[in-house]
């Protein structure tokens, strides 16, 4: 980014730097959208199984009189 004051700056710097606010933001913006991938079903932590959580399972109370 420039650090000259806009009216010591030509029109086309002054877009030249407009742009770039831009363009800055739009990434940022991006940035904290959610991936594509994110939204895949398939390997991903909260995508096991029971018994592959590492989780003991819980007994029903039925379980626990036997």
């Amino acid at each position: 980014m420039n650090a000259l004051k806009p009216e010591h700056m030509t029109a086309d710097e002054r877009l030249d730097e407009l742009a770039m606010i831009l363009v800055v933001g739009l990434m940022r913006l991006k940035s904290r959208q959610s991936s594509y991938l994110s939204t895949v079903p398939g390997d991903s932590y909260l995508d096991l199984m029971p018994a592959q959580s590492g989780h003991e399972s819980v007994k029903t109370r039925t379980e626990n009189m036997e």
